[in-house]
Formats: C-alpha cells, sequence, structure tokens
C-alpha cells in the first residue's frame, strides 16, 4: 500500500474513532436530559433513533432524533412555564447584545415581527445583521417584543464553514440542524436572555 493511502485511511480511522466517542457521550447527555425533561413534561417513553443509534454510523454533521410516546399536547405545550422558555421580546430591548467567544461571531440573520396597528401588518427583516438594519431604518426602538414571532440567529465557528443556523419561533420552538456545537448553541441562547431556565 503506498504510503499516502496509508495516511489517508490512518486520518478515516481517527475521524471515525473521534465520531465515535462523540456519539457516546452525547447518549450519555440525551439520556441525562431526558431524565430532566421527564421531571417538567410528563411522558412515557422516549425513543432515540437514526445514525446515533449506531456504532460507527453517526458523524459530528448528523442530528439527533427523539420520538416520544405518551406525550399529550396540554402536558407539553401548556403546562406551567412552557410559554416561558423562549423569550424572543429580549431582542428588542435596549441593552441586547449577543457577545461570543473570542474565535466565533454571532448576528441576527432574520426577524418576523407585527405592528401594532389596526390591521396588524407583519414584517420580515432578513439581512447580514438585522440588529443594524433596524438601527438604520429607526425601527429598533420603535419594534414592541411582544410582537416579535420568529427570530433566525447565525452562529460562525472555525471549524464550521456554513455556521450554524437557529430558528426560534412562538414560546418553545429551537430548530438547527447537526448536533455540533449544541452546547454553544444553548449556552449563548441563555447568556444573551433568550432562552429562559
Amino acid at each position: 500500500m503506498p504510503y499516502y493511502l496509508y495516511l489517508v485511511a490512518e486520518k478515516r480511522k481517527k475521524e471515525r474513532e473521534r465520531a465515535e466517542k462523540l456519539r457516546e457521550k452525547l447518549l450519555s447527555d440525551i439520556d441525562e436530559a431526558l431524565s430532566e425533561l421527564l421531571q417538567l413534561v410528563p411522558f412515557q417513553d422516549a425513543y432515540i433513533f437514526g445514525s446515533i443509534t449506531t456504532p460507527h454510523g453517526f458523524s459530528p454533521d448528523s442530528d439527533v432524533d427523539i420520538a416520544f410516546y405518551g406525550l399529550k399536547d396540554e402536558d407539553f405545550f401548556d403546562s406551567p412555564g412552557s410559554a416561558d422558555r423562549i423569550n424572543l421580546a429580549r431582542i428588542a430591548e435596549d441593552d441586547f447584545d449577543m457577545p461570543v467567544d473570542e474565535d466565533h461571531s454571532a448576528f441576527l440573520a432574520e426577524l418576523h415581527f407585527n405592528i401594532q396597528q389596526t390591521h396588524g401588518p407583519s414584517f420580515v427583516v432578513r439581512s447580514k445583521n438585522v440588529m443594524e438594519t433596524l438601527e438604520k431604518n429607526y425601527l429598533r426602538k420603535r419594534l414592541p417584543g411582544g410582537t416579535i414571532r420568529r427570530a433566525v440567529f447565525k452562529i460562525m465557528f472555525p471549524d464550521d464553514r456554513r455556521g450554524k443556523r437557529i430558528e426560534l419561533s412562538g414560546t418553545n420552538k429551537i430548530k438547527f440542524k447537526r448536533a455540533t456545537h449544541a452546547e454553544d448553541v444553548f449556552r449563548y441562547l441563555r447568556n444573551w436572555g433568550i432562552i429562559i431556565d
């Protein structure tokens, strides 16, 4: 076997080993998180499926699939505090800021909101920096926090060219692809005051 093929094979082997360690850690973290969730929201069973259940079938770009059995809408969506999980109104506050670690960057890429008028017009602002766009168009100070329906943040990491697109809507919906940097995403959202524990 030529030496360069050996090097490629070794690199792939190490990548598979790292992915497997990540998979095992995530399974442990998921088990812990599900135990905590069960204290807040009653359900009968949680089924973890997909690539995370297959040894050496998971990669850092994989998502985590969980299905719940016996989860009632009224227990999840109407449980005490469920309406307080996401605070999109925080974006409208004067002191809202998005600090991140030195080698990361973050910006608000999209914002959906209504204006309190007779016909309740709705607006969508998409920009590489929505906060700056709102400032320059004199909308930031007039943005009523309670009318924000959806926000999309983009967080850039040095090892992820595409970055992480995080969609938040309503009072309890957070959506992003790939499990990579999930801990950082939730840490930032908590630090910014968007997620309330």
